[in-house]
């Protein structure tokens, strides 16, 4: 008996040999896959792939200024995983665009809308009118004044999305009540 140091395989051990490589080359393709179609997204918009270190610097971010301890935080509650050293790419995206969801409505807030920005083009003019006659009344400190004034004159919300007939009512109303109010500030 002799030539080899191994047993040679029986019909039963080399087929599952062959069904587990082909099982492995199975799932080795379905990764692939999985990890082309993220790589392929990535390459359309032109962006690297998010990495650990991405995460890092939007939880240390000046809006976030996340701790390390609530970095990991968001890591488990996002992914159920201790370490972002076990982290699949997938997760890594989803961390990354939670973190920078948060950090954009923290921005947001902080940095206050301003409402004379955007809108008809054709009412910016008027909406200057109108900012300068509210500064004359003193509201400018104070845009929910501005807004509750233009949602009662014009049933509008914003004053960005005034039509320019609605910008005039407005403006004859602010004029009346700047008006007014230099007509008591006169006598004293």
């Amino acid at each position: 008996m002799g030539g080899s140091a191994y047993p040679t395989p029986t019909a039963a051990t080399a087929e599952r040999r062959a069904s587990g490589q082909r099982r492995s080359a199975g799932q080795k393709a379905s990764a692939a896959s999985c990890k082309g179609g993220e790589e392929m997204a990535a390459a359309k918009t032109g962006r690297k792939q998010p990495s650990i270190r991405t995460l890092w610097a939007i939880a240390k971010s000046p809006e976030l200024h996340l701790s390390d301890e609530d970095l990991h935080a968001v890591v488990y509650r996002e992914t159920r995983k201790e370490s972002m050293k076990q982290l699949a790419q997938g997760e890594i995206n989803r961390v990354a665009r939670v973190l920078q969801n948060m950090k954009d409505s923290v921005g947001g807030s902080a940095r206050g809308k301003r409402t004379d920005e955007g809108g008809d083009p054709r009412t910016v003019q008027q909406r200057r009118k109108i900012y300068a006659l509210t500064e004359a009344l003193g509201w400018n400190k104070d845009p929910q004044r501005i807004q509750g004034f233009v949602k009662r004159m014009t049933g509008v919300d914003r004053l960005e999305w005034l039509t320019v007939a609605q910008c005039e009512k407005v403006i004859e109303g602010l004029k009346a009540m700047v008006a007014r109010q230099q007509g008591k500030e006169g006598p004293e």
